[in-house]
């Protein structure tokens, strides 16, 4: 049986995937079973997790255009993607909430009628967002004993590593000095922005429920290997959460 060096990588990234994914699940249930065998002392009812799946859209002119330049834009062709979302909140009062989220967006899609510059192109996003978020509190009885409304607003950090299935270009100085500047099929940058969150949650009982969102973000990008220098989208998710409580039963 023969295998390619291409073949070997991607089995590689998908194992690698895999295990950073198997990791934040040990970590949620090693934290999930701390409360109940401790008593909950310490984040009873304060402390929440949400984990859930996401999909990215990202919005933009198919063209990125600087005077008579004009080349296909790397962002808005990559298509809807689907993902690992993972937050975590902090109940500081009763209607307001702080935490962070992390998501993980794998993009291999990339189309474009006007060019096939990035064609096979795969992406893996890597985005972390500290927030802060009001929510409706929740009651002795009635609805908002079931049902939370939330809305949060941060700052989004994160890198992305790509890889193309070729070199795009290159910049013959000389003969002598073939492709002295030549983009490479693979890297990493940064990217940071802003985003906002809009959702709510079902309470199947005091301590989980699910729970769903919409999310509109912009993001500014650091490197030469793309024309965008930003990009903006949105994201859905869909998921559950836990709630630490040490008396799980509703009120009454």
């Amino acid at each position: 049986m023969h295998y390619t060096t291409s073949g070997i990588s991607k089995v590689l990234t998908r194992c690698s995937n895999f295990r950073m994914i198997a990791a934040v699940y040990i970590i949620v249930i090693i934290i999930t079973m701390q409360p109940h065998s401790s008593g909950a002392q310490t984040i009873n009812k304060n402390l929440n997790i949400y984990i859930g799946y996401s999909s990215v859209s990202i919005n933009g002119d198919s063209l990125f255009r600087s005077g008579s330049f004009v080349t296909p834009a790397f962002y808005p062709h990559l298509q809807s993607t689907g993902g690992f979302f993972m937050k975590g909140s902090w109940n500081v009062h009763d209607f307001v909430s702080v935490g962070a989220d992390f998501s993980w967006h794998a993009f291999s899609d990339w189309k474009s009628s006007f060019s096939n510059l990035y064609n096979k192109m795969e992406l893996n996003a890597f985005n972390f967002s500290p927030f802060i978020e009001l929510r409706t509190p929740q009651t002795y009885q009635g609805l908002l004993n079931r049902i939370c409304l939330f809305a949060g607003f941060g700052p989004v950090i994160g890198i992305s590593d790509f890889k193309l299935a070729k070199t795009p270009w290159s910049v013959d100085y000389h003969h002598d000095y073939s492709n002295e500047l030549t983009l490479k099929d693979k890297g990493r940058f940064l990217q940071y922005g802003y985003k906002y969150t809009l959702g709510g949650q079902w309470n199947l009982s005091r301590s989980a429920g699910v729970f769903a969102s919409f999310s509109g973000f912009s993001n500014r990008v650091e490197t030469f290997a793309f024309p965008d220098e930003k990009y903006r989208g949105s994201e859905v998710t869909l998921g559950v959460y836990l709630r630490f409580m040490s008396k799980k039963r509703f009120y009454r």
